[in-house]
């Protein structure tokens, strides 16, 4: 409600959401402002995304550290 609020007011210029907090049946009311874009929950899914996982998961391993510098690879 607050972040349709934010966009109905002009407080926020656009905003962008994959994820919900009833998935599938978003908020009608976001998705019917010009300025919202809503997407299905798979960010995560891209190939590019799926490698950078993985690398950044033996990187840590193999460092025993969490990604930082050079994040994404």
């Amino acid at each position: 409600a607050a972040l349709a609020a934010a966009l109905e007011t002009g407080h926020l210029a656009g905003a962008a959401c994959d994820v919900f907090t009833i998935e599938p049946d978003a908020n009608p009311r976001l998705l019917a402002i010009p300025t919202f874009l809503g997407t299905p929950h798979i960010g995560g899914s891209s190939q590019e995304a799926q490698l950078a996982m993985g690398r950044a998961a033996i990187d840590g391993l193999t460092n025993a550290r969490v990604p930082g510098d050079g994040w994404p690879y």
